[in-house]
């Protein structure tokens, strides 16, 4: 592995779905970004940012991250999350890639109802798909991409609102 290499990346979040969220069993209703009546769908703008000390004449291969990001909870409130893990990337040809990923992070969120920020360690898995920027002139080690992220309800935060979530995001990342 190359200890000055790697991979710096930025990650802008786009949609939350809160898992089983439906009329009988709504996640939050008054979401300002809502996209459906029950708040399953909410829009979390922010963004993040990665490295990933890959080495990336390695190819197929594992490596340590760090991350962090700032974003939108469904009730507009800032949140909060810095991380490390691995992730371990598997190019099916030089232009495609998958991966998969686990944060071990320190997620921090303010309580709806009393204001104050509460903060907890939390496991955030990852499976992405990439687009490898090969041999396109100026553009070499650019990479675009796409990621799901699941993140496990906590009774310490309301901003899970008592969901499982999954967060999509756009990922675009350069290597050096």
């Amino acid at each position: 592995m190359n200890a000055l290499g790697g991979e710096i990346g930025l990650f802008i979040p786009g949609i939350s779905y809160h898992i089983r969220a439906n009329a009988s069993n709504p996640a939050y209703r008054k979401a300002p970004r809502g996209l459906d009546k029950n708040g399953a769908f909410v829009v979390n703008p922010g963004i993040g940012i990665v490295y990933d000390n890959r080495n990336k004449e390695d190819g197929s291969s594992f490596a340590w991250s760090a991350m962090a990001i700032t974003f939108k909870d469904c009730n507009d409130r800032a949140a909060f999350a810095v991380g490390l893990g691995g992730n371990y990337r598997y190019y099916v040809n030089k232009y495609f890639s998958l991966h998969g990923d686990l944060y071990i992070s320190a997620y921090s969120a303010q309580d709806w109802e009393t204001a104050e920020y509460h903060t907890s360690l939390m496991p955030f898995p990852s499976i992405g798909i990439n687009y490898h920027l090969s041999n396109m002139g100026n553009l070499k080690g650019i990479t675009v991409g796409m990621k799901t992220t699941f993140s496990p309800k906590n009774g310490k935060h309301s901003s899970t609102g008592g969901f499982n979530l999954l967060f999509s995001y756009l990922y675009i990342g350069y290597s050096f």
